[in-house]
């Protein structure tokens, strides 16, 4: 499923017409951004049925949700992304430091945006998971959803691991036996979560601009019913194991590069310190993320 800035959010609609189930409703988890896309554009046509449903969306989430809890810095426009104070992607490059990407690779989700298009700052998802805790309740005193409504999404969906569940948008779980609500998303070059402990009234929102920001998610959750709970310590170990880890692979991912452009080079200029191998380490050192290269 790709896209751009210039394709039509009615392509969504067009691309789920050819999908076909696999199995029974109710028989196993699956996750598809098109279900998820056209649910957002469903629900916008039912407020402002005349409108392209694109726009319908964006319409309706800043109506409807952006604006009445006071998620200013929300935004739907890559380009207003852009112009303002945003964080652009990093990696490790194959020549082992950090190298700048770009946040154009998000294009392919526009089109799609229900299932992740939007850009947003940590303190403006705060106030989203805040509302999960207030169970809809504004800070105004008034509401945004019923409480019914709201709680309906944690009810227990489709089971997608250890004590954890898939619901409507949301996912459920009771690790290390603390209830936890939260969603996660991922797009090249960045990896977000929100959490929120409804039972010790408290949340937490990570939004990180590297893909290896996979590797706090999990330790993060530990670490808040570590702080809260009293359990045993754990995640701090665990990350640094986990760091260790990566920086074994990286090394190794950085041998198996060199030995390619080793021998990309014997194949086409034999000359010590050639021009075309100086070239080839510049260009991988900087713009290829070498996990998803070998992925």
């Amino acid at each position: 499923m790709t896209g751009g800035l210039d394709t039509p959010a009615n392509k969504v609609l067009s691309l789920l017409a050819g999908m076909k189930p696999t199995t029974k409703f109710g028989e196993m988890f699956q996750y598809s951004n098109l279900l998820a896309s056209a649910a957002g554009y469903i629900a916008g046509h039912v407020d402002y049925p005349r409108m392209d449903v694109g726009h319908v969306y964006d319409r309706a989430m800043q109506i409807e949700i952006l604006d009445p809890l006071g998620m200013k810095d929300t935004t739907f426009s890559k380009a207003v992304a852009v112009a303002g104070n945003h964080a652009d992607p990093r990696d490790i490059g194959m020549d082992g430091t950090v190298a700048l990407g770009t946040i154009d690779k998000s294009d392919s989700i526009y089109f799609a945006r229900p299932a992740g298009g939007a850009c947003s700052s940590a303190h403006d998802l705060a106030r989203y998971a805040l509302n999960e805790l207030r169970e809809g309740v504004l800070p105004s005193g008034g509401r945004l959803v019923s409480r019914e409504a709201l709680l309906a999404r944690r009810n227990l969906g489709m089971e997608i691991g250890e004590a954890a569940t898939y619901g409507m948008g949301l996912q459920t779980s009771r690790r290390w036996g603390v209830a936890m609500v939260h969603h996660g998303g991922a797009m090249p070059g960045y990896k977000t979560d929100w959490i929120v402990l409804p039972d010790a009234g408290i949340g937490i929102v990570l939004l990180t601009n590297a893909e290896l920001g996979t590797s706090l998610l999990d330790q993060t959750r530990r670490r808040l019913v570590e702080i809260l709970y009293g359990a045993r310590l754990e995640a701090s170990a665990a990350m640094k194991t986990r760091a260790a880890a990566l920086r074994a692979e990286y090394a190794a991912l950085i041998v198996f590069g060199i030995g390619v452009l080793k021998h990309h080079v014997s194949l086409t200029d034999r000359r010590p310190g050639s021009q075309i191998a100086k070239l080839h380490v510049r260009t991988i050192g900087r713009h290829i993320n070498p996990i998803s290269a070998i992925r």
